[in-house]
Formats: structure tokens, C-alpha cells, sequence
């Protein structure tokens, strides 16, 4: 990898979770989808992969969007692609409607915590 050389490694590798010490917050995500049962999931053709990707995919730019809202930084973009996304995941799986449903009550719940504070 060129980029081991002294210079920092480009941006999509760090975004991606390339490496742990990126401070990366996708690193987890990746960790997950690389999970034993998770991998067998996927490879038997069952539905749970695709629904366990969504969930953390969803929950993935949900951070990245409430992150970038708070440093106020093109975070209308991450909402977009928010909404999008859980289009998509509900139009697949409807039970990913209470991951929506769940991000929702966080936020709320998180937002009535820092008025509070």
C-alpha cells in the first residue's frame, strides 16, 4: 500500500475503516459484517445478512449525519442519504422500520439530554 510510506492513507480508506487506529467510526460496522455467524448468514442466501447490513449501515450514517448536524457540515447530504437508505431497507425487510423507529426515539431521547444539561 503506497500510502504506508510516511503519508496518511487516503480519505475513502479511512471512511471505509480501513484501519482501527483511523479513529474511524466504521470500523465496528466492518468488524460486525465479518462476524462468523453473520458471514454464514450470507453464505446460506438468508435474508438475515442483507437485513443485519441495512440495521448497521442504517445506524452508520445515522451517526455520521447526527455528527456532521452538530458541527453543522453538509450534514443534509447524510440525512438525504439517511432517508434514502431507509427507503430502500424498509422496501426490502419491513421489520427495519423499528430500526427507524429506534433511531428516532435515540435522537429524541439524546436531544431532551443535552437541552437538559
Amino acid at each position: 500500500m503506497p500510502w504506508r510510506s510516511g503519508s496518511p492513507p487516503p480519505s475513502w480508506w479511512r471512511s471505509a475503516g480501513g484501519s482501527a487506529v483511523s479513529g474511524s467510526g466504521s470500523s465496528p460496522v466492518w468488524v460486525f459484517l465479518l462476524l462468523p455467524r453473520v458471514a454464514w448468514a450470507g453464505t446460506e442466501g438468508r435474508p438475515y445478512a442483507t437485513v443485519t447490513t441495512f440495521a448497521a449501515l442504517l445506524t452508520l450514517v445515522g451517526l455520521t449525519a447526527v455528527r456532521r448536524t452538530r458541527v453543522r457540515h453538509h450534514a443534509t447530504r447524510w440525512w438525504v442519504v439517511y432517508g434514502v437508505l431507509a427507503a430502500v431497507a424498509v422496501l426490502f425487510n419491513v421489520y427495519l422500520s423499528l430500526a427507524v423507529v429506534a433511531h428516532g426515539v435515540v435522537l429524541a431521547w439524546t436531544g431532551v439530554a443535552d437541552r437538559a444539561a
